[in-house]
């Protein structure tokens, strides 16, 4: 069987809900297996509500059931809008120096 079939057969049976790897067990391998497969309808082990899309919906049933022996895991995986969030403050610290550190110099030439 190749990998592909092994997920596929997965599928079906006692897999856990939101296992999009078909490991058996719902951690943040499957966060990083729907983040892979976000957008696509090709990839139906990580359609956890089976609507034919890898869509947001699958990533909050993930997150809601997540097992309590992977919730130390879990909690290292990000949420998507917290990385915006600290890609613009960031990009604000950078910027502010980068001002602070001109202002300094034409001050030092000015003299």
């Amino acid at each position: 069987m190749t990998s592909s079939s092994n997920l596929l057969a997965g599928m079906r049976g006692t897999r856990p809900v939101a296992d999009y790897n078909a490991d058996a067990v719902t951690n943040s391998s499957d966060y990083t297996a729907w983040r892979s497969a976000f957008g696509r309808t090709s990839f139906p082990f990580a359609d956890g509500n089976r609507n034919n899309i890898v869509d947001a919906a699958d990533y909050v049933l993930w997150r809601k059931t997540v097992s309590s022996g992977a919730a130390a895991d879990a909690a290292a995986v990000p949420e998507p809008l917290a990385i915006g969030y600290l890609l613009v403050a960031a990009t604000c610290l950078f910027c502010a120096a980068r001002v602070s550190y001109r202002r300094s110099r034409i001050h030092l030439h000015a003299h």
